[in-house]
């Protein structure tokens, strides 16, 4: 498989910026698409295992069990790509910008973080119209794990560290590196790969999509400014902790 080989308007692509690593024939658009195609395959698989296994799995926690069979995919996903990545070379870490970046860029990004934040959170308490179908949800499904240490510890783990770790893997590190290396260009791949982060996101409901979609731009622009997908994670994280927060304190 190939990249794209339509021509597209210079004035309509970022600039290219130069990655975190030294990267040798990257994936192209097709190849990259395929990839993740493989990707979601693999987590049907991982899926439909731990379904399985469930009846095995009658002895553990059914809050524990039901994260499992929640992030055992994501994992799973992620893991294939760092594959794909490590084998295209020079190294995964290179591949998917899983570098340290500059601090003046962590001041950067921090500050767009809290710009953010303040706009959403600042717009939903301002007007319940604006407020996340699925945020009622969020604070029951909190409720429920409340009393049960373990599953406390497992719900911060996914939310504050799986999550943004395999998501930004996944859509900023492999995805968006390899459409912005071809025809597309860097634009139109951090539109067309947040696009499909906020689609997987659609439980969230049109205003949880709406933030995630713009939350999805800020990570884009990051990987691509910086190079390094990891400052990408640490946002994610860092937004995912303060919702959880958020969260706990409505519970």
């Amino acid at each position: 498989m190939s990249a794209i080989s339509t021509a597209y308007p210079a004035n309509l692509s970022f600039p290219p910026r130069p990655a975190a690593g030294v990267i040798g024939r990257p994936w192209g658009f097709w190849s990259t698409l395929g990839w993740l195609a493989a990707a979601y395959a693999v987590m049907a698989g991982a899926g439909h295992v731990v379904s399985s296994a469930k009846f095995y799995l009658r002895h553990i926690d059914p809050l524990i069990l039901q994260y499992a069979m929640g992030k055992v995919p994501i994992l799973a996903g992620a893991l294939f790509l760092v594959l794909v990545a490590h084998w295209r070379g020079p190294s995964a870490r290179a591949y998917l910008g899983l570098e340290w970046p500059r601090w003046h860029h962590i001041l950067f990004a921090s500050a767009i973080f809290a710009a953010l934040w303040l706009f959403f959170f600042g717009l939903g308490s301002s007007s319940p119209t604006f407020s996340s179908p699925a945020e009622q949800q969020l604070v029951n499904d909190y409720r429920a794990v409340m009393g049960n240490p373990t599953a406390i510890v497992f719900y911060w783990m996914v939310l504050v560290v799986i999550a943004p770790v395999t998501e930004e893997i996944i859509f900023r590190g492999f995805l968006q590196h390899g459409w912005s290396e071809s025809r597309m260009g860097a634009a139109r791949a951090i539109l067309l790969s947040t696009l499909l982060f906020a689609l997987a996101h659609m439980h969230y409901g049109l205003f949880g999509m709406a933030l995630v979609f713009v939350n999805g731009l800020t990570y884009g622009v990051t990987r691509w400014y910086t190079g390094s997908t990891l400052l990408a994670i640490m946002i994610h994280a860092a937004w995912n902790l303060s919702c959880g927060i958020r969260i706990a304190l409505a519970a």
